[in-house]
């Protein structure tokens, strides 16, 4: 089975830099449109393929695995579907089939990318820095289980273990409940006051322009000095931006659970 097997893994976006996570060199988290937050990285294993043990650095899209798998499993791809049949690319190092690709489109942010160029319209998100790996667990987490961070697995396991044995413990006691249920409410209230700083520190123009290949981690904006390369861009994006159905500069939008022009959406993974 194993020589007539592909195995993929990959992910669906960048670290979440709230909980720890670090994307260096690149720009960014989880949840915003800088390469660090959208860029993925990955590896396939098969026997089937041609070139081995190399790096391929053309671009690859999320929506391109499933034409990419059906080719490589024989099948026939529907004019329908979404993305491109990037097979001869992962099996013998070909040239990616793709030169752009849609990062996101909202009522209020948006971005592109075609060829080496990549335009961003209103705002990246609210991570905007190039975010080292912290020293401590990160106060402000996206969930309820905080991470351990420690470079020896015996102790991360040994820290578990206590943790495990004293929540048990603290929940026999009377009051722990609503105990628990304030230190949250004041953590949370700590991390709304945290990120807005974290919004009024960075303020962007409108459109951000850079230059991916020369410039990966997005430190200069080219919106000004380029303005063939933007026009085009911006004229594919709002071209996109129709085609969604999706008008922007509108004065409300949420990205969390909810309908948002009559649909529900899940907002961010």
């Amino acid at each position: 089975m194993l020589g007539n097997t592909i195995i993929v893994f990959t992910t669906d976006n960048g670290g979440a830099a709230n909980i720890a996570g670090s994307n260096l060199p690149l720009r960014g988290s989880k949840t915003t449109l800088w390469e660090g937050g959208t860029r993925g990285v990955g590896f396939v294993y098969s026997k089937r393929l041609f070139k081995r043990k190399y790096v391929h650095e053309g671009l690859f899209h999320a929506v391109d695995w499933v034409p990419t798998l059906l080719a490589a499993a024989g099948g026939k791809q529907d004019k329908k579907l979404d993305g491109i049949n990037q097979w001869p690319m992962l099996r013998g190092g070909k040239p990616s089939r793709r030169n752009g690709f849609v990062y996101s489109i909202s009522e209020t942010s948006a971005a592109i990318r075609i060829g080496d160029y990549k335009l961003i319209v209103g705002s990246p998100g609210i991570y905007n820095q190039w975010f080292t790996i912290p020293k401590t667990k990160s106060f402000c987490n996206s969930g309820e289980v905080a991470e351990d961070i420690f470079l020896y697995d015996n102790l991360n396991n040994a820290v578990r273990n206590i943790k495990s044995y004293i929540s048990w413990f603290g929940s026999t006691l009377p009051g722990y409940s609503y105990w628990r249920h304030y230190k949250r409410l004041h953590a949370l209230q700590k991390c709304k006051q945290k990120a807005k700083k974290e919004r009024q520190k960075w303020v962007f123009p409108k459109f951000l322009l850079y230059n991916i290949k020369e410039d990966p981690t997005e430190t200069k904006n080219l919106a000004g000095s380029k303005p063939m390369i933007f026009r085009k861009l911006k004229s594919r994006l709002e071209r996109y931006w129709k085609r969604a159905k999706i008008f922007p500069n509108q004065s409300t939008f949420s990205d969390n659970t909810g309908k948002v022009n009559g649909v529900w959406t899940p907002g961010w993974c």
